[in-house]
């Protein structure tokens, strides 16, 4: 029996549409394929690499939902339904509105597959299936190492990908994680991760946890493990982890070369707004040295759009990013994803102005009436900044100013470069236009509401 995974791209998103930023390999699929039975014939296929059109018949047709791609997902289930195909839907987004996305499918995941995929292929081989399969996130003991294998090859920048953890103990706002995770933070036997890592055979291997270090315990054990294998990684942890001197220490000397930070703001009252207050704006210097000190690259994620941002918050930010001297900076239109405590409070104020899926995509929209700004002010300076940070002269900077580590420098290189090639190069499409799915009477509304909070409606 054939199977057919598929990772959807929007339109747009796809490397065969262009030069768009580098995809690095997804993990979930590649998760699925590996809890998969012997006797079936699984096949992955990742739309920003290589078109759907190659897409094979298949028995059981399974797709991978994040928000931005909903929609043209939704499109792609009915077409291999009407090939005859099963259509199992997962993810992000389905695990968050199952009820949604079981109207577009034979059946839905919510949650993770290690548990809910193999008992819905032995249903689904009894004749039995249900709708929907709920996971009991179950203890990540012993779990399958990725089918990475059936990823293309040669169409990523590295396909030494791995995870330790799951989840993350903070509870922000703005992020779908402990609502994707079961509202738990589970690691993996450090054994596992170690023995993983050290059958990678590239020169850079990822980590995509959500939070890499939040057990601080668990984080020296892990780095413990890992010096011995002398391979260089990267991943994602917070400013707490970079204050504390003697982990980062550590992490360099197991490989670590460079981080993902969530800065998100340099506004203490945007970050407590944002349930994130534990970041110490007056101490981000000090993280950033620590780092850089010990040959670690940053890349600082912020975002723009918060309650307590007015227009002048791009320039302060700016400004900011300079004088940290960060390696690079993803910038971010704030986007209130379904399952995310910020959908439910911008839904609730009446400031949500689209429920079109296609829309949420943080680099390229405003999908919400902002407090202190409008929304086309929002969208302006939120690519304006992203221009001015990436222009050639600014990146030649800041990798000169990078530790100086010849494997740190790369990545910086490479990673302010792919990053510029995500900046919109225009903005035509930056709203949800008039007479879109869901969407009567957008501009309209967006009007009464910035007159009831006292922002002028103008477009510049």
């Amino acid at each position: 029996m054939n199977i057919l995974l598929i990772i959807p791209a929007a339109p747009g998103d796809r490397w065969v549409d262009g030069p768009i930023y580098l995809p690095f390999p997804q993990l979930a699929m590649p998760t699925v394929a590996a809890a998969t039975p012997p006797q079936f014939k699984v096949k992955i296929l990742d739309e920003k690499v290589e078109p759907i059109g190659d897409a094979p018949d298949a028995d059981i047709v399974g797709i991978t939902i994040d928000t931005t791609v909903a929609n043209y997902a939704y499109s792609l289930a009915r077409k291999f339904r009407e090939r005859g195909s099963f259509v199992v839907l997962g993810g992000p987004h389905v695990s968050v509105l199952p009820h949604e996305a079981v109207f577009h499918a034979d059946a839905v995941i919510v949650g993770d597959a290690e548990d809910t995929w193999p008992q819905f292929l032995s249903d689904f081989s009894s004749g039995r299936s249900k709708k929907i399969y709920y996971s009991n996130y179950p203890s990540l003991s012993r779990i399958k190492p990725p089918r990475l294998d059936l990823l293309k090859p040669g169409a990523y920048p590295t396909l030494s990908i791995t995870h330790a953890s799951r989840g993350c103990p903070y509870h922000c706002e703005f992020c779908c994680i402990p609502a994707l995770s079961g509202n738990c933070y589970r690691h993996r036997p450090i054994e596992e991760v170690a023995k993983e890592v050290e059958a990678h055979d590239g020169l850079l291997t990822i980590f995509w946890d959500d939070n890499l270090t939040a057990d601080r315990k668990y984080a020296r054990q892990l780095f413990t493990a890992l010096k011995p294998l002398k391979k260089r990684w990267i991943g994602q942890a917070t400013i707490l982890f970079a204050l504390n001197r003697a982990l980062v220490k550590q992490a360099a000397g197991a490989g670590c070369i460079g981080l993902f930070l969530g800065i998100e703001s340099f506004s203490t009252e945007s970050l407590k707004e944002a349930k994130k207050g534990f970041n110490p704006t007056e101490r981000y210097g000090e993280g950033i040295r620590n780092l850089h000190d010990h040959g670690i690259a940053v890349d600082a994620g912020v975002i723009f759009g918060f309650d307590h941002d007015d227009p002048a918050v791009f320039e302060r930010t700016l400004d900011a990013a300079a004088s940290l001297r960060l390696d690079c900076v993803n910038f971010n239109i704030l986007t209130p994803f379904p399952g995310t405590p910020l959908y439910v409070r911008l839904k609730k104020e009446g400031r949500l102005l689209t429920r079109d899926w296609s829309y949420f995509q943080p680099y390229k929209n405003v999908v919400f009436q902002p407090k202190q700004m409008t929304p086309h002010q929002l969208f302006n300076g939120y690519l304006r900044a992203a221009k001015n940070y990436y222009r050639t002269w600014p990146i030649l900077k800041r990798v000169f100013f990078t530790p100086w580590f010849l494997s740190t420098k790369r990545l910086s290189w490479f990673m302010n470069f792919q990053l510029r090639k995500n900046i919109p190069l225009t903005f035509s499409d930056a709203f949800p236009a008039d007479g879109a799915t869901n969407n009567e009477g957008l501009i309209e509304k967006r009007g009464q509401i910035e007159k009831s909070i006292g922002i002028q409606s103008d477009r510049t």
